[in-house]
């Protein structure tokens, strides 16, 4: 298997730990992205996916608000603010500055899940938790 999911849970944990646990914004993200990578997970299983795509929307779950952390502690912006898309600086945060090969070592899978975190933002609200799920199939 490329793509080991406990390894990166730990380093996504260990990352989001750099920043204010007790700020509600910064902890409720997190324990929000561990329940969609549950989410994704549960999802891909139940389509009958194979081993790879599992993992791979795992992880694409694990990740999709990424941004999120430095939004809110570096940019000083709340959820939704007009004119910032938190998907694309997710994904400027993932690849710009590297931080992706802390979560998976081959660039096998880079383009799906750029993607996937950049384009997480034109989800309908409704599907957010399951939105990444759906990117994946889109760009797979």
């Amino acid at each position: 298997m490329k793509i080991n999911i406990e390894e990166a849970k730990e380093e996504f944990i260990r990352y989001t730990e750099k920043f204010n646990l007790e700020d509600g914004n910064i902890k409720r993200k997190q324990q929000h992205s561990l329940r969609v990578m549950k989410i994704s997970n549960q999802l891909a299983k139940e389509l009958e996916l194979n081993e790879e795509q599992i993992q791979l929307a795992t992880l694409i779950g694990l990740l999709h608000d990424i941004g999120r952390f430095k939004q809110y502690t570096e940019i000083g912006l709340g959820d939704n603010i007009e004119g910032f898309d938190h998907g694309d600086y997710g994904a400027k945060v993932l690849f710009e500055e590297g931080i992706i090969r802390k979560f998976i070592d081959t660039n096998e899978y880079d383009e799906i899940i750029r993607k996937a975190i950049k384009y997480i933002m034109y989800t309908p609200f409704f599907l957010h938790n399951y939105s990444v799920l759906w990117i994946y199939f889109f760009l797979y």
